[in-house]
């Protein structure tokens, strides 16, 4: 997985490209989409597609891209030490989420240098990789590596400007 600083273009091992242009009908007209799983979360019109991304030191990246009506929103970016097919929640482990959040913040360091910024997020669980995420922050948008405590997982997050925020407010007064 590639991320140009200078554009937010995404591009992953198996030639999947996201750039902070694409669109929900451009991705859907994209060869990528029938690989690509769609869900909600009951908040349409927020759409995700899941996919593959291709392998990076031997890890499968699972790919999560969020379009809010057309638009582009977030990008995320997993991997999983977890044995497949097992249940996540049935073998949840504080240790594998280290691993997976370690993995994830080299991958960035690697081709993104050191961090902007760090901040402190104790999870009080004696793994010190989860106690801090990481940020980089560019024109088009930022990179972030951490663990989400709600969700007992480490992911990146992609995220284009204050698309998302826009989205979540525009999506709250539509419900009002």
């Amino acid at each position: 997985m590639l991320i140009d600083q200078s554009t937010g273009t995404i591009n992953f091992p198996n030639g999947l490209v996201v750039t902070t242009e694409l669109d929900k009908r451009g991705f859907e007209n994209s060869a990528s989409f029938g690989r690509a799983t769609p869900y909600d979360h009951g908040t349409l019109p927020f759409q995700w597609f899941e996919l593959e991304g291709g392998q990076v030191d031997g890890q499968i990246l699972g790919v999560r891209i969020c379009f809010y009506s057309d638009l582009l929103v977030i990008v995320n970016v997993g991997t999983s030490f977890y044995q497949p097919n097992q249940g996540k929640w049935d073998n949840f482990s504080f240790e594998v989420e280290s691993k997976t959040k370690s993995f994830h913040d080299q991958l960035l360091r690697n081709q993104l240098g050191e961090p902007h910024k760090t901040i402190s997020r104790p999870v009080g669980q004696n793994q010190p990789a989860l106690d801090y995420c990481i940020e980089y922050h560019y024109g088009w948008g930022t990179v972030w590596s951490g663990y989400d405590g709600r969700a007992g997982s480490s992911s990146i997050v992609i995220g284009y400007g204050s698309r998302l925020k826009d989205a979540q407010d525009h999506y709250r007064m539509k419900k009002e």
